[in-house]
């Protein structure tokens, strides 16, 4: 629970008195949640899936992400024909 600190300040300036409320709140210290969840193999959501590599494909265009895709697709169907052959 927070605890609530307030103090009241005059002080007379002219024909008029000013008169400030200053109050202080004791909160917990913040949580970091990412800390919380960061598992030794990086930080990763509820599933398993790595956050940095969600961040770099997000800052790629659409366009960008579907040249990455036939990339990664044309290397796994050269790495079947050569198992294919070496088998």
């Amino acid at each position: 629970m927070a605890n609530l600190a307030c103090r009241r300040s005059s002080r007379i300036g002219g024909s008029q008195i000013d008169q400030k409320y200053t109050c202080d709140m004791d909160l917990p210290e913040p949580t970091d949640r990412v800390a919380e969840n960061r598992s030794p193999y990086g930080e990763q959501d509820e599933w398993g899936n790595s956050i940095g590599s969600l961040r770099i494909n997000l800052k790629l265009t659409p366009y960008e992400r579907l040249l990455k895709a036939e990339q990664a697709a044309r290397s796994l169907q050269e790495l079947k024909r050569v198992l294919r052959r070496t088998g």
